[in-house]
């Protein structure tokens, strides 16, 4: 029996006799009485300290021996802290120890006896330290395609339904791209025509069935606008003869119009119109003497001699109540205004009626003033105050009053005689006394008579007769006026029936009522002048009234121009057709009219003709003789008022002949017909008896050319021939031969075949237009590609399947192994796996046309193949740790290289496989097994991996999927455990986050720990329920514990947790066994 103590074992320095500890360490029963009740209420029990005596001899040759282990022997077992205590018994258990107590040692015979006494703090043995994953972050399968699909036994998928087809072992999943099968009829093949097809791109046709065969039969739609021609031209999409003209004569100028004119004329402007005439005499009228002004009716208006129109006067008398007024405000020592002359007077503050002054004498002041003849009720009024003495006021030297001092002020009223002098003065009794005097006021009334101009007047001129104007041109009313102010106004009106009603005129404009294009038959003028003013003292005036009326040209009432004799030349008449433009208004007329002569000496006389019709004489097919002469007359009529002519803009004579045209077109490749088969050549046309059309083909570019059939085959092609750089060609002729209608060429098609067997064809359209028939065929796909996809309806969109949280993988080193299908095909790019994340991070392996295949890390090509023929399943792994990277196939190491940077993998977010990240290029073929590992996985254990059977799952593996029949993910992970101690213990849960999440939640019964945080992935969470805290990256991150979370012991026996969300961190668990 031994033991250790702070990894020192006991052997060392003593021989262990007894070891002494109790089953249990001390327990204590919680209970609490309560008064007056018997017993007491159990709360459990508590633990105590350990103890552990151990009872040991040293053994030494000598006492001086002895002496020196039992000083060793005190170093090693005096310790501060607590130390591991070890019993060889239960090596597998740990106590936490120290020694205590008294260490006496009996000395017998060179030996020493005594007992060690350990206390153990904390009652419990520690066991293993254990680390067990519990849960492992899985990337979530997402697989899409946004339409149906079918496998090709015919099984239905329907939208984001993913396809499986056997793999090598089990059921694979099929990434393929997207297509469009062009066939209407694809489930029931029929003879169809598809018309938007891209000529020379490759299409690749597929079919199901027995004996299988497909003619080909590419149309060509001759463009007939397009091509070489003579003497032809299309319109719209007809080819028709261009009509070489007999005669031709187009007068659209005025130099064109050259003829005989008879009251018309041919404007600067190419235009045939009538002649003006005007329609009466010009009108003026203009007022500038008094004679003028006094002529007419006046109301309380005058005009002087200076020919100026004002208002009258009248006399006006007013009384008028005069003040005059000193209140000595200013400072007034002599004069007020230009009324009072004042003297011996000062200015004061001492006393005022009013104001803040007034004037004081000493002892003697007067004032002196005139009140003018006429002036009535005159008087003067004022206050006094005598501060000492008497004060004797006097007027013109006679006493009007008397006053003794007092401390008030007198009022004095006197009345005064108009037209004269008045001296008042006012005298104090000595020298020493004062009187003041304020506000001195003299009034009286004024009577005056004036002259005032009255307040309005108005003269209104005689009728004047206006009808000689006929129709008004233009008119225009104008006169001079003064406005002293704006007190005074000037109003003019016109009135055209005789006062009833009178419209305003503007100075300088047009006359109200004689608008340009009126008839005034009949018609009489007045103009009325008002003048009117709100200041008696002034009023406006008016001079030199101006009215001018002018009279309008109308247009004749009829006339004609004929145009000179033009001569024809000889021929055969197809068309004749004679056209011209006008304007024409209402009520107006304009006619034309031809004169044929056929000989050139005897006229068919004046008939008139259609606008674009035949001439009369030139129907088709008729002869024109050498000499025959032809003219054109056009007579025009103005509306009734004579006011609108009619206008002839341009006239044109066109006389066709008969003749041919050709049109050749370009030469049309028909070379990926391939191998010819049948042809036919057919066209629509108009061909009137007496003209023709003639279709030709070439086959050697135009070198030589064969009449074509209306339905038959084109001439120079033999069945089973190589149509590579052969051409056709297309001319047709068209004449005219005694008929004056030309033939009309509507359309030309040919179609040229070809007839194809098996169940894979190539095609390549010739033309937009393509049509099939298929014989033995049960089920066929035609799409736009050099090969062939699974067979569809419609269109098949591309598939994708994408993981999140970068399928599992980890930067730090990893392995990713993907077994799929290869067809060894190489006529497209095809990818694998792709990744899409963070900028710099793309990781993937895709097959180039070339054979050969590439591996990309940290977006960058690090290793590429040379070119490998391979078909059927193989595995493909790409390992990585650090900067160093590999690819392997088959076990077989392809390459290896070394990164500028270590690799990025914690940042490719979602991993896309069987396609690259933007959907397309997809692998086109079974996907059978994918696994992520955290570790890189041995060349030797891939190698196995190969033929040994389905990749396995193991505890280095983050990801796995069969793909079964399902998209499920595989990982190694327990979600509880088994606790052996017999005392519970604290686990601590390491998680590491591999998706963005708002919290995490670990719940183990009914006690949960939440964290409300913003984990991103990468991110690393402690939960320590021994200390009970959270870090979150290494820091304490308390504030993120929701307050509803309790903190808990492991169990004896099963313990379960649970992880919410599910299947987002790696949580390991770390717990160290103890027992009692």
């Amino acid at each position: 029996m031994s033991f250790s103590f702070n990894g020192i074992d006991s052997k060392t320095y003593v021989t262990v006799n007894v070891v002494r500890q109790s089953i249990l360490p001390p327990v204590a029963s919680k209970t609490v009485s309560i008064p007056k009740r018997a017993g007491a209420l159990d709360f459990g029990t508590e633990l105590g300290v350990r103890q552990i005596e151990v009872a040991v001899t040293i053994k030494a040759a000598s006492w001086e021996e002895l002496r020196v282990k039992a000083r060793q022997l005190a170093d090693w077992l005096y310790q501060d802290d607590l130390k591991p205590l070890v019993f060889s018994d239960e090596p597998d258990k740990i106590y936490m120890a120290r020694v205590t107590g008294e260490t006496d040692i009996d000395e017998i015979v060179y030996n020493g006896q005594g007992n060690l006494l350990f206390l153990c703090p904390e009652p419990f043995a520690a066991g293993q330290l254990i680390n067990q994953t519990v849960a492992v972050a899985k990337p979530n399968p997402v697989f899409a395609r946004a339409s149906a699909a079918f496998l090709e036994d015919g099984t239905s998928y329907s939208v984001n339904q993913p396809r499986y087809k056997a793999g090598q072992y089990g059921e694979a999943v099929f990434i393929e791209e997207g297509t469009t099968n062009h066939m209407q009829t694809a489930e029931a093949p029929a003879e169809e025509t598809l018309t938007a097809l891209t000529p020379g791109a490759i299409y690749t046709l597929s079919t199901e069935g027995t004996d299988q065969a497909v003619t080909l039969e590419h149309v060509f739609m001759d463009d007939l606008a397009t091509g070489t021609q003579s003497g032809v031209h299309t319109d719209d999409t007809d080819l028709k003869l261009t009509l070489e003209p007999a005669f031709s004569n187009a007068d659209t100028i005025q130099g064109d119009f050259n003829g005989t004119h008879s009251n018309t004329q041919a404007t600067a402007g190419g235009l045939v119109e009538l002649t003006k005439i005007p329609s009466g005499t010009d009108y003026a009228k203009t007022e500038t003497t008094q004679a003028d002004f006094l002529g007419g009716t006046l109301t309380d208006v005058t005009a002087n001699a200076n020919g100026e129109l004002k208002l009258a006067t009248e006399q006006v008398t007013s009384t008028q109540h005069i003040i005059k007024k000193a209140t000595f405000e200013d400072d007034e020592s002599t004069t007020v205004g230009n009324f009072f002359q004042w003297y011996y007077f000062d200015n004061s503050s001492n006393q005022h009626w009013s104001g803040d002054y007034s004037y004081t004498t000493n002892y003697y002041g007067y004032t002196i003033f005139v009140i003018p003849a006429g002036a009535e009720n005159a008087k003067m009024n004022f206050p006094t105050y005598p501060s000492s003495g008497i004060t004797e006021i006097y007027v013109n030297g006679t006493l009007i009053r008397k006053l003794s001092a007092a401390n008030y002020w007198t009022f004095t009223s006197y009345n005064l005689t108009p037209g004269r002098s008045y001296n008042v003065s006012w005298e104090d009794g000595g020298h020493g006394y004062r009187c003041y005097v304020d506000d001195f006021t003299v009034q009286w009334d004024e009577t005056t008579t004036t002259d005032q101009y009255k307040s309005t007047g108005s003269r209104v001129s005689p009728a004047y007769n206006i009808s000689t104007v006929g129709t008004v041109a233009t008119s225009r009313i104008a006169w001079t006026e003064i406005t002293p102010s704006a007190s005074t106004t000037v109003k003019v009106e016109v009135t055209l029936d005789g006062g009833t009603t009178w419209a305003q005129c503007t100075n300088g404009g047009e006359i109200p009522g004689l608008a340009p294009d009126t008839d005034v038959a009949g018609k009489s003028l007045k103009w009325r002048v008002t003048l009117a003013t709100s200041d008696p003292t002034q009023t406006p005036k008016v001079s030199d009234i101006t009215v001018e009326i002018a009279a309008k040209d109308v247009y004749r009432l009829t006339g004609t121009y004929t145009s000179p004799i033009m001569t024809l030349s000889p021929s055969i008449v197809m068309t004749s057709t004679i056209t011209w433009g006008s304007v024409v208004p209402t009520g107006a007329g304009l006619t034309v009219q031809t004169n044929y002569a056929p000989d050139g000496t005897t006229w068919a006389g004046w008939q008139t003709v259609a606008k674009g019709g035949a001439v009369p004489g030139l129907p088709s097919g008729s002869v024109i003789a050498s000499g025959a002469k032809l003219q054109y007359r056009a007579t025009l009529t103005p509306t009734a008022d004579q006011k609108q002519t009619p206008q002839l803009t341009d006239l044109a004579i066109n006389i066709s002949k008969a003749n041919t045209g050709t049109r050749s077109s370009a030469a049309y490749d028909i070379s990926n017909v391939e191998a010819y088969f049948s042809s036919v050549i057919s066209w629509t046309a108009t061909v009137p008896a007496g003209a023709s059309l003639t279709v030709e083909t070439s086959v050697d570019a135009g070198t030589s050319w064969q009449a074509a059939t209306n339905g038959g085959a084109i001439s120079g092609l033999i069945p089973g021939q190589s149509l590579s750089g052969i051409t056709v060609m297309t001319r047709a002729t068209l004449k005219t031969v005694t008929s004056p209608e030309p033939p009309t060429l509507h359309s030309l098609i040919f179609k040229v075949s070809n007839h194809k067997t098996g169940n894979l064809i190539t095609v390549t359209p010739a033309t937009a237009e393509l049509k099939l028939t298929p014989s033995g065929v049960t089920k066929w796909q035609l799409e736009e590609k050099p090969y062939q996809t699974t067979w569809t309806v419609g269109t098949r969109e591309p598939e994708t399947l994408t993981l999140d949280m970068g399928g599992g993988l980890e930067s730090d080193q990893g392995t990713f192994e993907v077994r799929a299908f290869e067809d060894g095909r190489t006529d497209r790019n095809a990818f694998l796996w792709d990744s899409h994340g963070a900028e710099g991070s793309r990781f993937l392996f895709k097959k180039l046309t070339d054979g050969t295949y590439e591996l990309h890390f940290n977006n960058t090509l690090v290793i590429k193949t040379s070119g490998i023929a391979m078909v059927g399943s193989h595995v493909f792994a790409a390992r990585w740790n650090g900067s160093q990277v590999w690819l392997l196939i088959d076990g077989v190491e392809w390459g290896t290289a070394t990164l500028a940077t270590p690799a990025n993998i914690d940042e490719k977010g979602t991993i896309f496989l069987g396609s690259s990240f933007d959907t397309s290029e997809q692998w086109n073929n079974t996907i059978d097994e994918v696994r992520a590992s955290k570790i890189v996985r041995t060349t030797a254990e891939l190698a196995a991996n190969d033929t040994g059977g389905p990749l396995p799952l193991d505890e280095n593996t983050s990801c796995l999927m069969a793909f079964d029949g399902n998209l499920g993910v595989g990982a190694v992970e327990s979600p509880c455990l088994t606790y052996n101690g017999t005392a519970r213990t604290y686990p601590l849960f390491t998680m590491k986050v591999k998706a963005p999440i708002p919290y995490v939640k670990l719940q183990k019964g009914s006690k949960h720990v939440l964290v409300t945080y913003d984990f991103q992935h990468g991110d690393i969470l402690v939960i320590d329920n021994d200390r009970a805290t959270i870090e979150v990256n290494g820091l304490r991150a308390m504030n993120c514990l929701d307050v509803s979370s309790d903190f808990f012991m492991l169990d004896r026996g099963l313990n379960e947790f649970t992880l919410e969300p599910a299947a987002k961190c790696d949580v390991t668990i770390q717990y160290q066994e103890k027992w009692l």
